[in-house]
């Protein structure tokens, strides 16, 4: 731990227009590193930025500034990491001499101790964890911008009027705004959309100027209500340094995800998965944000689900000066569940997210752990090759500041060396040396520490290995899944194949159909083939199907499979296109059905039997099929009775007197 020590020289004030001038000990686990003389305030904030001094230790806060405002601007110019301690103060007593208290913890002061001795005396003091930690808490200023008046009920003019309203709002917000970004203040904007404009906004202003009271007055409309106010003020707090010390011994570094919004969701995690933190809050100021983190760790990465991350979150990382992780596109509804249920999987956390914005700050975290996950394994494998000890969080941080395993490793195992120190230091070193009660006591504390590292470095340990476990367990899980998946496709795989079977034994029998076809073929071609019509019933569909299949035509030879239940309408519609000869294989309509046939001189028979070979629409007849035709229709001439004669000579008569006529 490094600690810088400063007191003010005889004959400086900082609220001289020069400015106060100092005396600077710089101390690394109790042995001085060196001594600078006559060094401005502002060099003293450099010097603690450039050596990550962990505690800036002065006798009187008030020798750094001239009063409690410039004391406040002091404090915020601190780098991150470096907190101002005052040794000579304690819970019980309050404010008391440097002299006294060093007395008490074994550090031996002159009379009247030189500059240089009040500052290697108070960072040692420091280093044993007397005094308190200054602080200051810095107010803000809340703006809220709401409609105040009701579009309910408001009859067929309501959804007009509300929209109306929403852009009256939008407008004022807009406003204000600009203003605040032209006079410099620093702000967070949190908007509540309707639809036409906003419903309401909420503008945190991180500064207590009484300019800020006045906007209500300022931008007053009708149909609109701006409420100002100051949630905290500004004041110095002094908390005992043993408590910090405590609450840095359980700083980690975390990884912090948030979705900034009215309502904005924070979750942080650890390096290695451990969620500490899965919360949501309304109107939340950044200051409270950034003491919530502080209080399980120090962030080292910021995490966002969208590819633009929002400027609550860009100012959020550069107060740690840290880099915000950011996906290629935004992270879907459907991914972010999906992540989610992961985390719930590995045991991550115990509860699911309470609301949308809790999903995907967590969301944000476990996409930026996954995108660094390749990487770490090869940082922690580097690291057992060489055999440090190193734990898992120190690795994984360095990885993500852009360290390489190699320079972390270095610093991890790396000895610092003694340096030489001018006489006078040694001659105080000598003077100043602890009783050996003092020296027993801090021996002790040595051995704690280094106990605490130690089962740190154990409780490191199980918490990787408690990883790996859940890791196989997950595994495990997945293979009962995969298992439980093939049983699936494997029942699937049977139904297709039965599926396949049909399908083979159905080609089969098309393939036997298309060899008998051939042989037909085959054998037509052989033989004379005169070409027919076919029907299997004469009804007028069956007719109108042929016709819109093959056609037909005056002088065709029309095959009827079967001639029962042949319909008037339907022999009147076949005489009207004049075949040549209609042949029944069996079941021929009787001679008065048929008239419209006779009388137009289309010969009739019936065979008895099918012949020729029929496919469709078409029957394909060779020249013995023609015979029989022929001895049919020549039968049933023979076979004729008186009434058909009459009927045929009738027909004739009435055909000659109308050729006549």
């Amino acid at each position: 731990m490094l600690v810088i020590g400063i007191d003010i020289e005889p004959g400086t004030s900082p609220r001289s227009p020069e400015g106060g001038r100092y005396a600077v000990a710089v101390l690394r686990d109790s042995r001085v590193e060196g001594i600078l003389r006559s060094v401005k305030i502002r060099e003293v904030l450099q010097l603690a930025k450039k050596r990550k001094a962990s505690y800036l230790a002065v006798d009187n806060p008030y020798e750094l500034a001239a009063d409690s405002r410039d004391l406040l601007n002091f404090l915020r110019d601190l780098p991150y990491g470096t907190r101002l301690v005052c040794p000579t103060w304690s819970k019980r007593h309050g404010f008391r001499q440097l002299k006294r208290v060093a007395a008490e913890y074994g550090i031996q002061l002159p009379q009247k101790p030189s500059p240089e001795e009040a500052a290697i005396a108070v960072a040692k003091l420091a280093l044993l964890g007397v005094g308190g930690v200054i602080d200051a808490r810095l107010g803000y200023t809340r703006i809220k911008v709401a409609r105040c008046r009701s579009s309910k009920p408001g009859g067929s003019s309501s959804a007009r009027w509300g929209r109306r309203l929403a852009a009256i709002c939008q407008s004022v917000v807009r406003e204000i705004v600009s203003v605040l970004s032209e006079k410099g203040y620093d702000f967070d904007a949190y908007y509540r959309r309707a639809k036409g404009g906003l419903r309401s906004a909420v503008i945190n202003v991180y500064s207590t100027d009484n300019f800020l009271l006045r906007i209500p007055k300022l931008y007053a409309t009708d149909g609109v209500s701006i409420e100002v106010y100051r949630p905290f003020t500004r004041e110095l707090v002094i908390r005992p340094l043993q408590e910090e010390d405590d609450a840095a011994a359980c700083k980690r570094p975390v990884v912090v995800g948030v979705d900034a919004g009215m309502t904005t969701g924070l979750c942080v995690s650890t390096l290695t998965g451990e969620i500490l933190i899965l919360e949501s809050y309304k109107h939340a100021s950044r200051t409270d944000i950034l003491q919530r983190i502080m209080s399980v760790g120090e962030p080292v990465l910021f995490a966002v689900d969208v590819p633009n991350p929002p400027g609550n979150v860009l100012k959020l990382a550069s107060a740690f000066g840290v880099k915000v992780f950011k996906p290629d596109r935004p992270l879907t509804t459907r991914e972010k569940a999906e992540i989610c249920e992961k985390a719930l999987s590995k045991e991550m956390l115990s509860y699911k997210p309470r609301n949308t914005h809790e999903r995907d700050a967590l969301a944000a975290v476990v996409k930026a752990l996954d995108h660094y996950s390749p990487v770490f394994e090869k940082a922690e494998a580097r690291a057992r090759e060489v055999g440090a000890s190193i734990p898992a969080d120190i690795i994984r941080a360095g990885v993500i500041q852009g360290k390489s395993v190699d320079s972390i490793i270095s610093e991890w195992t790396r000895v610092p060396s003694a340096m030489e120190l001018p006489t006078p230091v040694e001659e105080h070193e000598r003077k100043t040396r602890d009783t050996g009660e003092a020296r027993k006591l801090r021996k002790e504390v040595e051995d704690m520490r280094r106990i605490i590292r130690l089962l740190e470095a154990e409780i490191q340990r199980l918490k990787e290995e408690n990883t790996q476990l859940r890791e196989k367990i997950y595994g495990f899980k997945s293979e009962v899944e995969k298992d439980i998946e093939i049983k699936k496709l494997k029942g699937l795989l049977r139904r297709y194949q039965q599926k396949v079977t049909l399908l083979q034994a159905r080609v089969a029998q098309l393939e036997k159909q298309v060899e008998e076809e051939r042989k037909v073929q085959l054998e037509l071609s052989r033989r004379r083939v005169y070409l027919a019509k076919y029907i299997s019933k004469l009804t007028r569909r069956h007719l109108v199907e042929l016709i819109g299949a093959v056609g037909l035509s005056e002088g065709d030879i029309i095959c009827i499979g079967d001639g029962a239940g042949a319909g008037k309408l339907a022999v009147c519609m076949l005489a009207d296109y004049h075949p040549l000869v209609v042949v029944f294989f069996r079941n021929m309509p009787p001679s008065y059905s048929l008239a419209p046939l006779t009388q137009r001189g289309i010969r009739v028979c019936e065979t008895g039997k099918e012949i020729g070979v029929v496919r469709g629409h078409l029957a394909f007849l060779d020249s013995n099929d023609m015979k029989t035709i022929m001895e049919s229709i020549e039968g049933r001439n023979k076979r004729r009775s008186p009434e058909e004669l009459l009927i045929e000579i009738v027909s004739e008569y009435r055909r000659k007197l109308t050729l006549e006529a």
